[in-house]
């Protein structure tokens, strides 16, 4: 049996705020044996999105909470994009054109910063996920084709935020066609939030999943073979404590499935190291 000692332990998708536990979470994830995030950005309530420079603001809260990961000793780097659950509230604000140029800007910001040493993906970027009319989903695939195509020219991954399967039996073959038609590669579009349907290798239609770090979850995509990422989706807000899940919640998972005996070396070289490694481009095993 393993032991989880010095493993690499990746929580593949993760939110912190300055307003919520901040450090607090990310040092709770490092006790239990947690060595590595990677945080995604989110609509913070101190900056109002209104132009792309109050977007260049929140950017930059997402790229100081990575700094501020690595200070408390755990090997951090973020994705940054416009988060598609702020278009609607932006075409109310200044109407659909000017909303969908300012996401598109932002996606373009966003990729800019690829490459500099914390940023290394474009995310959570996709669909609305909760019913809304037409012309916002379709504007919504024009955002998120936008931020494929900029994944493709700079050699980075996609983490998509989307509406779920059960809601849109036809999800991940439109996305499948999406990531073809933008040159993105198909194993580089993370599906955030994967479970059920999304962990069969035919049905995800080769995106990677990144699944919801719960024992059902993980025991169905450890029955079915998949590789998968494992998240906990931590949103960081006083106001709902752990949710999605605590913060610490990956690499106590990852203990769970090695003294059940479901995890061997070769199960986590192929999550923890060789996944990460093809999707996202991180060393695991030597970024630390």
């Amino acid at each position: 049996m393993i032991r989880m000692g010095d493993l690499p332990v990746l929580d593949s998708h993760m939110h912190l705020d300055p307003l919520g536990s901040g450090k607090g979470a990310v040092l709770a994830f490092k006790k239990q044996g947690g060595t590595h995030l990677i945080i995604v950005h989110k609509p913070y309530r101190s900056v109002e999105v209104h132009d792309i420079g109050s977007y260049e603001r929140a950017y930059s809260i997402t790229q100081r909470m990575v700094n501020e990961a690595r200070e408390a000793g755990v090997m951090a780097w973020c994705v940054l994009g416009p988060y598609p659950g702020e278009l609607p509230r932006l075409v109310d604000r200044m109407g659909l054109e000017k909303a969908v140029a300012l996401q598109k800007q932002a996606m373009e910001m966003a990729a800019s910063l690829v490459g500099n040493g914390v940023v290394i993906g474009l995310g959570e970027i996709g669909r609305v996920h909760y019913p809304t009319d037409e012309g916002i989903l379709k504007s919504c695939d024009e955002i998120l084709s936008e931020g494929m195509e900029l994944c493709a020219e700079v050699g980075c991954f996609a983490v998509l935020h989307t509406e779920s399967p059960k809601d849109n039996p036809s999800l991940m073959s439109h996305l499948s066609d999406m990531c073809s038609n933008a040159g993105l590669p198909k194993h580089r579009a993370v599906k955030h939030y994967s479970q059920g349907a999304l962990l069969d290798p035919v049905l995800n239609q080769g995106l990677t999943p990144s699944i919801l770090a719960t024992r059902p979850n993980l025991k169905e995509a450890i029955d079915i073979g998949v590789p998968f990422l494992m998240e906990t989706d931590f949103i960081d807000d006083p106001s709902r404590p752990d949710a999605v899940l605590p913060p610490d919640t990956v690499p106590k998972r990852m203990r769970w499935l090695i003294n059940l005996g479901s995890m061997d070396e070769d199960m986590h070289c192929r999550m923890m190291i060789d996944l990460p490694k093809k999707v996202m481009g991180v060393d695991l095993e030597n970024d630390r």
